[in-house]
């Protein structure tokens, strides 16, 4: 079952007397809910049997933060006369976001309910992925775990002739708004300015640093969510979305030749890619999707890992810590 279709089920509200749908007037609900959740539905943890222990970490922490396992009240707006409770996770983090405190005296509530939902949040990316600490934005196909590089990136950042020419046609696409683009979709709905095409030539060598660099990755997103399953209860989260690292971010051991292009105007070059990854859903193959960036040096794109006390295999790694 589904975390929020559980959460749902926890105190349903029925008036006496009235035939028809449950009515879910208000709900308490607490920290250990989710370890309930977690506990019976192991099957649906991506990551198994350690996403559920750090579950069950986060839930210990809370406790010893608080002293006290508190429920807290959720407030939930009735749809013609009955209240649809989490249709989705946003409407979820809206609700949390206006809870109560079930004790007038519980005076850390606000801290109590940004750590509660942080926990909430790192349970329904479990259910999605195997680093749920992290977010996800793309699930690879067997082909792309096969090519290293996802078909997106292949599409985007990879120069399909010797020379820029086809570099050169995909930044003149990338540039102009996509009502321009004469149905060509295969690159988005961004536009961008600068755009960069590895030479073709290359395309062999980068494959292979991506091969080799497999164990790196899922030690980092495993090093990341066990960092965030550490240090969640001092996360202040938006207001209606549950904050989680992001924009996790690699550099290139080597240097690549690119076709550069900011706007319209570009040449030739050997740069560092920044770039991120994206994983199969069993969380063992990964391919790079995103390029963030080339650049001249290795330095971190975001907060440096090892910067922070996170154990990341290459210096160069970085992300964006809620």
């Amino acid at each position: 079952m589904k975390l929020l279709d559980f959460l749902w089920q926890i105190n349903k509200e029925v008036p006496s007397g009235e035939a028809g749908p449950e009515v879910y007037k208000t709900q308490k609900v607490s920290p250990t809910n989710v370890l309930q959740w977690a506990n019976e539905n192991k099957a649906d943890l991506k990551g198994g049997a350690w996403a559920g222990k750090l579950i069950l970490q986060m839930h210990k922490t809370l406790l010893d933060k608080t002293n006290v396992d508190k429920q807290i009240k959720l407030m939930i707006e009735p749809t013609a006369g009955y209240a649809v409770l989490y249709n989705s996770e946003e409407a979820y983090a809206e609700a949390m976001h206006r809870s109560e405190e079930t004790v007038p005296a519980l005076h850390y509530v606000d801290t109590f309910r940004d750590a509660f939902k942080n926990m909430c949040g790192f349970a329904l990316s479990a259910q999605k992925w195997a680093y749920p600490g992290c977010k996800c934005y793309y699930t690879l196909t067997k082909q792309d775990a096969s090519d290293y590089l996802t078909k997106d990136f292949l599409n985007k950042h990879v120069s399909t002739t010797d020379d820029s020419k086809s570099a050169r046609k995909v930044a003149q696409v990338r540039g102009v708004p996509v009502a321009e683009r004469q149905g060509i979709g295969v690159f988005g709905n961004i536009v961008t300015s600068r755009s960069g095409g590895i030479a073709k030539g290359s395309l062999d060598d980068l494959k292979a640093e991506m091969k080799s660099r497999q164990a790196e990755f899922s030690a980092t997103y495993a090093a990341l969510s066990e960092h965030y399953a550490d240090n969640f209860v001092g996360v202040t989260p938006p207001k209606k979305k549950f904050a989680l690292i992001d924009e996790v971010t690699f550099v290139t051991l080597n240097k690549y030749p690119m076709h550069e292009f900011d706007k319209g105007k570009g040449g030739q070059g050997d740069y560092y890619i920044h770039f991120g990854v994206s994983c199969s859903e069993d969380g063992k193959s990964w391919a790079a999707h995103h390029l963030a960036r080339t650049a001249d040096n290795r330095t971190p794109h975001g907060t440096s890992l090892n910067g922070v006390g996170i154990d990341a295999a290459d210096s160069g790694t970085g992300a964006e810590l809620p």
